[in-house]
């Protein structure tokens, strides 16, 4: 990754973000495989198509990283769903009236730290996809569970303010 790019920018915003809500960080790699047939411009704007139909959440991004390759950040999402969106990914490829290019996912999940390296999940993310291309590609690979969640900053602030429970004949005053 290179400093200051794009996508390191990206990845850093989501990371502290992530880290400062105590929620886990999700990358997906997603490459398109060798060429079967057809047009390869056509293949990428199915991808690309593919990706934002399955990565549409508000706080879903995804980005062009190179020519085929994509990255998607799914921020809050832990490794059984983003293994389904990697899934859905590969499988949309598979729809098109006349198949073209397959694709490979890879994907890596943690939780982020205020102290950890955004860099590493990528790092993480693009073995899993080197992974899934060595075992012949059109496929997801990696989703490991991602480590216990550290306390973020918004859950210690909560933790400073008082509990207290509101009985159903208590009001606000603004209520």
């Amino acid at each position: 990754m290179i400093p200051g790019s794009q996508l390191a920018q990206d990845l850093s915003r989501e990371w502290d973000r992530c880290a400062a809500e105590g929620l886990p960080l999700t990358l997906l790699v997603v490459s398109l495989d060798h060429r079967l047939a057809g047009d390869h411009d056509a293949a990428l704007t199915h991808l690309e198509r593919a990706l934002h139909v399955h990565c549409a959440r508000d706080h879903d991004k995804v980005t062009r990283r190179a020519d085929g390759i994509f990255i998607a950040f799914l921020p809050d999402t832990l490794p059984p769903g983003a293994q389904h969106v990697g899934e859905e990914i590969v499988e949309a490829m598979h729809q098109t009236p006349v198949p073209t290019d397959t694709v490979s996912v890879g994907l890596a999940t943690v939780v982020p730290s205020a102290s950890g390296e955004p860099a590493s999940l990528l790092t993480r993310a693009e073995r899993a996809l080197h992974a899934a291309q060595a075992q012949g590609g059109d496929r997801c690979a990696g989703g490991s569970a991602p480590a216990p969640a550290p306390r973020g900053v918004l859950a210690q602030l909560r933790d400073l303010l008082p509990k207290t429970k509101k009985g159903p004949d208590q009001k606000r005053d603004t209520d």
